[in-house]
């Protein structure tokens, strides 16, 4: 009943990165949601991480993490920078 794709507009949202993983029960509305912001002329990007449960982020240990949970850090850092005008 509270699902962002439920909105009745798209249109003048801010810019969006959108983060999945394979097997996460939210990816398909997530995509979904995605190409309806692209749709209504959103900047938009979408990445989801094969292989990976829901909350994969969170198992970033620096020995026995996952190495898409470090990847995930570092492609976040790196688009949070982007749009502050630091670089990636």
């Amino acid at each position: 009943m509270a699902s962002p794709i439920l909105a009745k507009s798209f249109e003048g949202m801010p810019r969006t990165h959108i983060v999945t993983a394979e097997y996460d029960l939210s990816r398909d509305e997530s995509h979904k949601y995605g190409e309806l912001l692209k749709a209504a002329g959103n900047d938009v990007t979408v990445k989801c991480y094969a292989g990976m449960p829901h909350a994969f982020g969170h198992y970033n240990h620096p020995e026995r993490g996952l190495k898409q949970s470090h990847q995930y850090i570092q492609d976040t850092g790196d688009i949070i920078r982007e749009a502050h005008g630091l670089g990636a």
